[in-house]
This record gives C-alpha cells, sequence and structure tokens, in this order.
C-alpha cells in the first residue's frame, strides 16, 4: 500500500494533474481533495498526522455520547483506546460489560478513507469481542462522519452491520 500511495503522491503533485483530472472527469481535483488534505495528507491514513479537523471531531464525540446513540449509562469513555491488536480507536465508550468503539471521519475524508473507516469499524467490533472473551461482549460500533456516506459506501456500511450517525462539528 506505501506503494500505491507514493504514487499517487507524484500523480497529485504533478503540476498539470488539476488540469488532467478536469478533463477527464469533468471537475477540478483541488474540490475533491480539500486544501488542509493535500497539505497534510490527511483522510488518507498514511502518515499524514492527525488533522486538527479530525482531532475536534474526536474530541466532540467524546463529550456527546447521547448524540451518536450511545446509550445512557455508558460513562467510561477513552480516547485514543488501545486495543490488543495494536489498533487505536479514536474513541471508546463502555459500561463495563458493553462497549462502542468509534471511528471518526471529519469533513476532508476521501471516501477511500471512509471506507477504510468502516473496515476499521469491522475490526474494532472483532477485537473488542476477542479481548473479552470467554465473557460474551457486546460491541456496536460506530461511524461518525462530517459527510453523508454516498451509494457504494452505504451500502457496505449496510453489508458490515456498521452504525453510522453524520454529524457537522467543523
Amino acid at each position: 500500500m506505501k506503494i500505491v500511495e507514493k504514487i499517487r503522491q507524484e500523480v497529485r503533485g504533478y503540476s498539470k494533474w488539476n488540469e488532467i483530472y478536469q478533463e477527464l472527469f469533468g471537475e477540478s481535483a483541488i474540490e475533491n481533495y480539500p486544501e488542509e488534505e493535500i497539505k497534510e495528507g490527511a483522510g488518507r491514513g498514511y502518515g499524514g498526522g492527525e488533522s486538527d479537523a479530525h482531532k475536534a471531531l474526536k474530541n466532540w464525540v467524546a463529550e456527546n455520547p447521547k448524540k451518536i446513540g450511545v446509550p445512557e449509562g455508558f460513562d467510561k469513555v477513552i480516547i485514543e483506546a488501545p486495543l490488543l491488536s495494536g489498533d487505536v480507536v479514536d474513541v471508546m465508550f463502555s459500561d463495563g460489560n458493553s462497549f462502542y468503539p468509534v471511528e471518526v471521519k471529519s469533513f476532508i475524508s476521501t471516501d477511500d478513507d471512509l471506507r477504510r473507516g468502516l473496515y476499521q469499524c469491522v475490526k474494532y467490533r472483532a477485537v473488542q469481542k476477542a479481548q473479552e472473551l470467554p465473557v460474551k461482549a457486546s460491541v456496536t460500533p460506530v461511524l461518525v462522519t462530517e459527510r453523508k456516506l454516498r451509494g457504494e459506501l452505504e451500502a457496505l456500511r449496510k453489508r458490515l452491520g456498521i452504525k453510522h450517525v453524520k454529524v457537522t462539528v467543523n
């Protein structure tokens, strides 16, 4: 994947990339990749660091569990909750027996990043359940985004059984 990302960065860094993109797809590449994402590499999941928009959304989620459907009583809240797989959940809510791992994707996330977020939720569900064995745990992963999931992504979300909440924070 690092090779693919390197090639993508080289292509997007080409001085005439926006003109070529516009000729092929009829719209500006710049509009599809906001300035923050181009500068920071945010939203692609490959070493661009955490954007301010992502941090703000993550903190908002931690402070507003009811607004994303987390039930009353889930008082244990961990930002950047580590899993034994080495993954880190953006925000984890727990009542001691059940869990709501939340992956957040701000407005600068691309469709590829949203897709990765859905699969991260699948992984969080499986790993958290495995960590709780031999006790059977209820794990409800939530993808919180600032963008609507379009067509294929919404269909994928339904197939994977992931809860999605769209909010506006940034």
